[in-house]
């Protein structure tokens, strides 16, 4: 009965080192940036994950310049400064292959500058 135990017990092992040593990075769900940082053309989609995306960008960064580089008056739910960073983007054909970060910061802080 012994070996019976340590026969199963190996093959436990192998499965298990099996399964380890196949397993694949997990695919992104949505990645269509994947040779670098998101350019600000991202910002241009109308509608679906692409402009989602881009807003919720947009207002991780107002939230990580506010009070030092972005003083804007605007609440933070409030989406206006999201759409005026959008329309800006498509106003500047010249920056919509720059990175999206940079960008952003670019534009609330001219809009908003901290005094």
């Amino acid at each position: 009965m012994k070996a019976n135990y340590s026969l199963a017990g190996l093959a436990a092992t192998m499965l298990i080192l099996a399964a380890c040593a196949d397993r694949q990075a997990s695919p992104r769900v949505h990645a269509p940036f994947a040779d670098g940082a998101p350019p600000a053309r991202a910002c241009l989609a109308d509608a679906g994950p692409d402009r989602t995306f881009c807003v919720i960008v947009i207002g991780a960064e107002r939230t990580r310049l506010a009070g030092s580089r972005v003083c804007s008056p605007v609440a933070s739910d409030d989406l206006s400064d999201t759409y005026a960073v959008m329309d800006w983007i498509r106003a500047h054909p010249e920056a919509q292959d720059e990175e999206l970060g940079p960008v952003i910061e670019r534009v609330l802080s001219e809009m908003h500058p901290c005094a």
